[in-house]
């Protein structure tokens, strides 16, 4: 008999229990004495921190280190703590000069003094750190029973020069969302530097940072914390950590989502606005969700009541949107100002709606309140009037009009007399206005004339002001010494300057008359000088002959003086006339032959601009950035880039040879560059050139995709285009030459020397190709290149005529040096092109394709395709049949970025019963006409599917259209193929799934094929396309138009798709095929055929 003791509620508080036994007439009795322990089980996991900090973990060669490691325990447990260090070299563990473990324990009291628990510490102190002092230190708490819990700490030993800087966020979430109700948001960036980082945080406004009552923000050596306070959906965007540390410059971005109603401000362009003029009404709008937004204007008949009890229509205002961010948006719209209005914006989403609302102040009074002034000047005996006007929006309609003779008098206020009359005040919609009128002047009203009026809305009297100056009237007269009819004689060629120089009060007004012909307007050889006071004949010539005159007046009076010219004819001057004749008649005719030219000219470019529009052309240099459209794809706007003319080619050092594949918007024609790749004086390459005027779009299409995505391994990369003549309607895109055909083809023809590596569903690792050397497929002139070992399989070297060989240090043949002669049409003559392909492709061959290849073939096809993806490009008709293969068994991706735009242009005419690749597209894709990166998994899957099955149609059996379609639907999919393994059957599958977000990223597919293959395989792809990284570091440094635009997922492509068009059978569109081997086979036409090489 005994019990059990469940609870610890009583550990450490000693117990005394009483045991009781009767047995008929005895009994008898224990006492025992029980003290319960706690068990280790309830201590926490011990904390290590270095120098004081937990968050630290690199120190400098020569600092000195303390590791402190502490755990909080029962006051009855025993404990014992004790280190060790996991490093690579633990020899140093003896020197006691440089190490010292320190332990202690530390009760912990409440606020009555008594012993709550303790604290346990062992400090490790190392005086002078090394790099072999780096390693993992391991903290072991042990109890009496022998339990034990841990904690470890990684030490980083860094030289002295060694500059790092890292930035990580406080769980990884970069993130951050806010629920509505929500007051605050916070964040914590942990900060590893050295030497220690200087670090700024930016607003999404791109302000800096600092502790205010909204913001919080706290620095420390070892990390950074934002607080937002009061937090709204005014406080999303991105909120950006920028830090630097020595040489080195680091940014991470925070995003805050803040769900909540919108918040609106409505502001105008100007706060007050003269009759007529035109303004901007600005709504500026913060919204998580996206909000709708509405504004409206109402006419408003008086300003009093416009605010609360407005009686107008209302109008709704068209609105032109501009988004900064995801979450501010700026509504803005033009308004003429001609009626007095409110004007309100209006922001809705499911959480609620937001309103602002503003007046609009129209007059058409000068600065809202003025004098308006007279003309000038003002003479004795003559009457004036004086308006004073104020804005009805601001101002009452009482007015008083002062008078002050000088400023050191006192202003009288005037009233109504015989000589003054002050009307009563008009008002208009804008406006009120009072008039003074003096109806006969003297000197004594010169003076200061004031208006008061009541402000109204700042609740105070304002006071404008005008100076009158009274003046006698002065009738014109001559200043100078003009006499009147003065007689000139002068020869042709002479200048002469009459003077007409006529004052008076007011000032007069001067017209010159020949002949009683009033000269208006200066000519050739007459001009009117100083406001009319000076003719100038700078060219006597014969008709200039006659009578002058000029008259100046004003209300008091006019004068006159006339001057009479007489040109003398001579015979010095008729020979000059005769000389100047010529001169012009000369003059005339070149003018008339360059006019000539430049209306050729300009009707030529017309034509080519006409021609280029046509062709959707017209901006093909510049681009229209400004149209870019960050929801749609790279493909559907390629023709909005501009063209970078460090593509441009010269065109006569291109020699174009034979025909090697024609496609749907050209041909391919095999040619030789001259200095197209540095270091090297020719290189072979494919020359794709339009075949029609009305196919250069497409064409110019596909060089800006190229332009824009790009170099990779296993994609055809662009070299340089040709496109100095786009006016003769010749464009030439220079691409990578890949002289073995399409993949497809190249399986076919060789299945009877396919060896199967699979043993029992795996490939066979004891059996393995030969090991070559080769150089790299980028660039024959690189050292580092030349030499690399291939230690694994898929270096195998592909002859002209599909089989397999090796190559045994040769130069790479897509780099010859040729020395060829040209044909007298500009082309390199076919003869010698034979010659240069049969010399760059003299081979011993090899006849054997295995497993591994097909697998190296995968592998390399889906890293092609997760650098498409990654640049945003959809490929849309990835199948065997456009995968080209070039030298050392490399496979690159072809006529990517354009299918779908061919889906839905259907543009695909050519001969024949063309037809779409149904058996390559999927689900979404045929029944939707929905492509994505997604869509492009599944053809990914099924190109996968063709490489096991060595070339075999896909679905054999099944009937295009419905069957397939409706199969698909009830969950059908094809058999593991012969030559694949469970691994790969099982990637297939996943990316044949319904739901396209569950299909694998092409990251994963090409992780989870890569890891089939040998770890060196993998290396030496990698060291391959290192020379094309290089390159697009140096492209990427300019504008990467590409970044702007969405992921073509699944999610992005649909939220934009109109339901599609019912068609029956469902999937079909005529498009032009390759010949094939079943007859059944349903495939795009490619850019290359897989014509064999000439």
């Amino acid at each position: 008999m005994g019990f059990k003791i469940h609870s610890s509620k009583r550990a450490h508080i000693p117990s005394v229990f009483h045991c009781l036994a009767e047995y008929l007439d005895e009994s008898q009795e224990a006492y025992f004495e029980i003290l319960m322990h706690s068990s280790i089980s309830d201590i926490p996991t011990p904390t290590i921190e270095l120098n004081g900090n937990q968050e630290k973990s690199n120190v400098i060669v020569g600092d000195k280190v303390v590791l402190k490691c502490s755990v909080e325990v029962d006051v009855t447990v025993m404990i014992r703590m004790f280190w060790e260090i996991n490093s690579e070299n633990n020899d140093h563990i003896k020197d006691v000069d440089n190490w010292n473990i320190e332990d202690s324990v530390h009760p912990v009291y409440d606020k009555d003094g008594n012993v709550m628990t303790k604290t346990g510490y062992s400090t490790l102190t190392i005086n002078r750190t090394s790099k072999s002092d780096e390693g993992t230190y391991v903290c072991f708490v042990r109890d009496q029973l022998e339990n034990e819990v841990s904690a470890n700490y990684t030490l980083q030993v860094l030289e002295h020069d060694v500059n790092y800087l890292d930035l990580k966020i406080l769980n990884g979430n970069s993130t951050i969302y806010v629920k509505p109700g929500s007051s605050v948001a916070t964040w914590y960036v942990k900060i590893d530097a050295h030497p220690p980082a200087a670090f700024n945080w930016f607003s999404p406004k791109d302000e800096i940072l600092t502790t205010t009552s909204k913001f919080e923000v706290i620095k420390t050596p070892f990390g950074t914390n934002v607080t937002i306070k009061g937090i709204s959906v005014v406080d999303n965007g991105v909120y950006k950590l920028v830090a630097n540390s020595g040489t080195l410059y680091k940014t991470l971005e925070v995003t805050v989502l803040v769900e909540g109603e919108p918040v609106v401000e409505l502001s105008l362009s100007k706060t007050e606005f003269n009759l007529n003029d035109h303004g901007l009404i600005i709504c500026s709008v913060s919204s998580y969700p996206r909000a709708k937004v509405t504004a409206t204007f109402q006419y408003c008949e008086d300003y009093q009541i416009c605010d609360t009890s407005p009686q107008g229509n209302i109008t709704q205002l068209t609105l032109n949107k501009n988004c900064p961010s995801d979450f501010h948006c700026y509504y803005t719209s033009k308004f003429h100002a001609k009626e007095v209005g409110k004007i309100n914006c209006t922001a809705c989403n499911y959480l609620g709606c937001h309103h602002s609302r503003v007046i609009i102040n129209i007059t058409d009074i000068p600065r809202g309140f003025a004098i308006l002034k007279p003309t000038l000047p003002l003479l004795t005996n003559e009457s004036l009037s004086l308006t004073c006007g104020a804005a009805a929006y601001k101002y009452h309609d009482k007015f008083n009009w002062y008078f002050q003779t000088s400023v050191d008098n006192e202003p009288k206020l005037l009233s109504n007399n015989s000589e003054i009359v002050i009307s009563n005040p008009v008002s208009s919609a804008f406006s009120h206005r009072s008039v003074l009128k003096i109806d006969r002047l003297t000197n004594d009203f010169s003076g200061l004339y004031s208006c008061q009026a009541i402000d109204f809305v700042n609740k105070k009297e304002n006071v404008t002001s005008l100076y009158v100056d009274v003046v006698d009237g002065v009738a014109p007269y001559f200043t100078g010494n003009e006499k009147n009819f003065t007689k000139y004689r002068l020869r042709i060629g002479d200048e002469s300057v009459w003077n007409c120089s006529i004052v008076g009060v007011p000032q007069p007004i001067i017209y010159w008359f020949k002949n009683k012909s009033r000269i208006d307007h200066n000519s050739s050889s007459l001009h009117l000088l100083r406001n009319n006071r000076t003719l100038k004949i700078s060219f006597v010539k014969q008709n200039d002959s006659g009578v002058y005159t000029c008259i100046g007046g004003n209300k008091l009076g006019t004068v006159q003086a006339k001057f009479k010219l007489t040109v003398e004819l001579q015979a010095e001057s008729l020979v000059w006339l005769w000389i100047l004749l010529a001169c012009l008649i000369c003059i005339a005719v070149v003018f008339f032959f360059i006019m000539v030219l430049l209306l050729k000219r300009v009707k030529k470019e017309k034509d080519l601009r006409k021609q280029l529009a046509e062709a959707g052309l017209s901006s093909f240099l510049e681009g229209q950035t400004e149209s870019l459209n960050p929801d749609l794809g790279i493909a559907e706007q390629a023709n909005l880039l501009p063209y970078d003319r460090k593509w441009e080619f010269p065109r006569h050092n291109l020699q174009i040879g034979k025909q090697v594949g024609s496609g749907a918007f050209g041909v391919v024609m095999k040619g030789v560059a001259h200095g197209i790749r540095d270091n090297e004086e020719s290189t072979i390459v494919a020359v794709k050139m339009n075949s029609d005027w009305n196919n250069v779009k497409e064409l110019a299409t596909e060089l800006k995709i190229m332009a824009y995505l790009g170099q990779h391994l296993n994609v055809v990369n662009l070299l340089g285009a040709c496109t100095a003549n786009l006016h003769k309607k010749e464009l030439l895109v220079i691409v990578e030459y890949c002289p073995y055909g399409n993949l497809h083809n190249y399986l076919l023809k060789n299945r009877n020397v396919f060896v199967n590596h699979l043993r029992e569903g795996e490939v066979n690792p004891n059996v393995y190709h030969r090991f070559y050397k080769t150089r790299s497929v980028f660039s024959t002139s690189t050292d580092t290149d030349a030499n690399i070992q291939s230690n694994g399989t898929c270096m195998t070297q592909i002859t002209s005529d599909g089989a397999n060989q090796t190559v045994e240090g040769t130069d790479n043949p897509a780099a010859v040096t040729v020395d060829t002669a040209i044909g007298d049409d500009g082309y390199l003559l076919n003869k010698e092109m034979e010659e240069l392909v049969k010399k760059s492709e003299e081979r011993a061959p090899h006849k054997n394709i295995y497993t591994s290849d097909l697998l190296c073939y995968s592998y390399q096809i889906a890293k092609g395709m997760e650098y498409l993806a990654s640049r945003k490009v959809l490929h849309g008709d990835l199948a065997a049949r456009n995968i080209l293969l070039a030298e050392n068994n490399i496979v690159k991706i072809c006529d990517f970025g354009l299918a779908k735009n061919m889906y839905d242009k259907e543009n695909y005419t050519k001969s024949g019963n063309p037809k779409l690749p149904v058996k390559w597209m999927s689900i979404e894709a045929i029944r939707d006409r929905i492509f994505s990166t997604q869509s492009d998994i599944w053809a990914y899957g099924i190109t996968l599917w063709e490489i096991f099955s060595l070339s075999n149609t896909p679905y054999p059996g099944i009937q295009m259209g419905g069957d397939l379609f409706n199969s698909l639907l009830g969950g059908y999919r094809m058999d593991m193929p012969p030559y694949a393994t469970i691994d790969i059957y099982n990637l297939m599958l996943e990316c044949w799934r319904e739901e396209p977000t569950l299909r694998p990223s092409f990251t994963e597919c090409s992780e989870r094929i890569g890891n089939m293959l040998q770890e060196n395989v993998r290396q030496r792809y990698e060291t391959l396309n290192n020379p094309y990284q290089e390159l697009n570091n140096k492209l990427y440094q300019q504008a990467d138009y590409v970044q702007m635009f969405n992921q073509p997922n699944y999610v992005n492509v649909s939220e934009g798709v109109e339901a599609p068009v019912p068609s029956t059978p469902p999937g079909y569109l005529q498009m032009a095929r390759t010949p094939s081997i079943h007859e059944e086979e349903v495939e795009m036409t490619p850019m290359l055929k897989g014509n064999k090489p000439t």
